[in-house]
């Protein structure tokens, strides 16, 4: 007998404990509730019938030894996930969720039988030292880098984490994180990280701490195995394309002049100053480096050439035009007249001061941008075409002098469109002038570059639409400048003769001037100084038959300066085909 009543009251303990001695309703049992043991936590997952319009959620929970549910956490109404991390290794944990509606009716998960759980023990306490992972991407990576530095205590690889994540990674992702000369040196180490991902070793290692990670980033079981497999195949995908990007972006520095002018910066009345940078000591460690302008000049070896890759030379407030010199050549022109601190880029452009990166490779990047430009400083025409696609935050327009002479309608397309306009200025205007092409927004007004007009007429176009700015013998104004409109246009202009660059160049003294002239034709060949006035005459539409032709050109008794050698070739009824050249003379 006594035995019965014990176990009446045992029973009767257990059927309390389950039911909190709570009134059950089971009409209101439409939760279902998962929990899922993890190292050091447990995941609670529910769901939910779509009529319930939820307002707020509550999760309780109790020990095997407890009556009543005690509530741990409040969570939005969105939530349908909880992770808890107040759990004791190996004891039982029975949870329950509750659900309240916009009409405060509550539902809840299953009380006759609870779902319940118990959390195991952490096998690796270091993993929650190191723990600082918000995703799946960002747990793999680190888990290679840890990898790494295991197997190469003295190399830093911290770098490679952003690397890792893109999805379209190129040479001009690297070219914008590292100078030149850090370039170089991880030469070692990004090849170290392409093997490794590659070999998949981590793969293995991340997938053993799926107990310990799983939970604590909100994944079950099955939905970890799917994300580890497509963050594993990302990540790979990206390797493939790590180092050959590297290599490129090193192959495009070594192919970097060696010493660039990229900033100018403008002080007011107290002067200008240039910035240099060295991309390649050994490629000028015996030249002779220095800034030129008209007859004066300023030598770049004074200044610690070979110790610093850094180089800061204030120049005279009356200069306006400088060249970098490297013996007799000319590596790099830069008009120096802007009344604000500016940087040239590796691609040339021209581009407000960013005191973030000593250069950059190219333009900052927006929807629109100039993609062609012509001008004729004898006619002052000025042609310019701008390239894009719709943007409905921001408007654009093009300056000259701090003055709006186009404002820009969007482009009404997602594809690239091309818009141009020819402006004319009056003969007396004062050269040289500024150019600025600008973007205003919501959030702020910005020069998006800059290019001087001055007395020397010019052509040039971005390469392939959006890239680097290069002279052009050909216009594509209306239309993409990519390679196949250049070859149409090619068409049009007969092949018939071959004007080659005078040598030597720059010159003092003599210079020789060649062409070859493919088929007879009618021909006049003359040479301007940089305001368009003929200097001398070689031939005078004259009809010559084809051949090699030589001329030697005298600079005694010229100025110090550039000068043009121009080609006119008529061939039969072809309209006449017109070819300058530019060549310097240093006295």
């Amino acid at each position: 007998m006594l035995k019965t009543k014990i176990l009446l009251l045992f029973s009767l303990y257990i059927f309390n404990s389950l039911s909190s001695v709570e009134p059950i309703d089971d009409s209101a049992n439409l939760v279902d509730l998962s929990v899922y043991d993890g190292e050091g936590s447990m995941l609670l997952l529910w769901s939910y019938p779509d009529s319930i319009v939820v307002k707020n959620v509550k999760v309780y929970s109790k020990q095997s030894n407890q009556i009543a549910f005690n509530l741990i956490s409040e969570l939005p109404g969105k939530e349908t996930r909880y992770l808890d991390l107040d759990c004791q290794p190996n004891t039982r944990v029975f949870y329950k969720v509750e659900i309240i509606d916009i009409d405060d009716q509550i539902f809840h998960s299953d009380l006759i039988i609870p779902s319940f759980g118990s959390c195991r023990e952490v096998k690796n306490k270091t993993f929650a030292l190191n723990y600082n992972s918000n995703s799946l991407e960002e747990l793999a990576i680190d888990q290679i880098l840890n990898i790494l530095k295991s197997k190469n205590k003295n190399n830093d690889f911290s770098y490679l984490s952003d690397f890792l994540k893109y999805e379209n990674l190129e040479r001009v992702n690297w070219l914008r994180e590292f100078s030149s000369y850090q370039l170089k040196e991880l030469d070692k180490n990004v090849s170290i990280v392409h093997e490794l991902i590659e070999s998949e070793a981590w793969i293995d290692s991340l997938s053993l701490k799926n107990t310990y990670f799983s939970n604590r980033l909100l994944l079950i079981p099955s939905e970890w195995e799917s994300e580890l497999e497509i963050t594993s195949q990302k990540i790979i995908q990206t390797s493939k394309v790590l180092y050959p990007s590297f290599l490129d972006a090193v192959e495009f520095l070594n192919n970097v002049e060696p010493i660039k002018i990229v900033k100018y910066n403008f002080n007011g009345e107290s002067g200008k100053n240039l910035l240099l940078y060295t991309f390649n000591r050994q490629k000028i460690s015996s030249k002779e480096v220095y800034l030129l302008s008209g007859e004066e000049y300023i030598n770049v070896n004074d200044y610690n050439l070979l110790d610093s890759s850094v180089i800061s030379i204030d120049i005279p407030l009356h200069w306006d035009e400088v060249k970098l010199m490297i013996n007799d050549s000319i590596l790099q022109t830069c008009g120096t007249i802007f009344d604000t601190s500016i940087m040239y880029t590796i691609e040339n452009d021209i581009i407000p001061n960013d005191s973030n990166y000593i250069y950059k490779i190219d333009r900052n990047e927006s929807k629109m941008w100039m993609n062609e430009i012509l001008w004729n400083s004898n006619s002052k025409l000025l042609h310019v075409e701008i390239a894009g696609e719709t943007d409905y935050e921001s408007s654009y327009s093009i300056f000259i002098n701090g003055e709006s002479i186009w404002n820009i309608k969007s482009f009404n397309s997602f594809d690239i469109q091309f818009k141009d306009s020819l402006f004319i200025f009056d003969d007396l205007i004062n050269l040289p002038l500024i150019l600025e092409f600008k973007r205003f927004s919501a959030f702020e007004d910005q020069v998006l570059e800059y290019h001087i007009i001055d007395s020397l007429s010019f052509m040039k176009n971005r390469l392939k639409d959006s890239g680097k700015w290069m002279e052009s013998e050909i216009t594509t104004l209306g239309s993409s400048n990519k390679s196949e409109n250049a070859i149409f246009n090619s068409i049009v202009l007969p092949e018939s003769f071959i004007l080659y660059q005078n040598y030597p160049n720059p010159f003092n003294g003599e210079t020789r001037i060649t062409f070859d002239l493919l088929e007879d034709a009618v021909v006049s060949l003359y040479v301007t100084d940089a305001k368009g006035r003929i200097q001398d005459k070689f031939i005078d539409n004259e009809y010559i038959s084809s051949g090699n032709y030589n001329f030697n050109w005298e600079g005694e008794n010229k100025s110090t300066g550039i000068y043009f050698f121009t080609i006119y070739v008529e061939v039969k009824n072809n309209p006449p085909t017109v070819l300058s050249r530019k060549m310097i003379y240093l006295k």
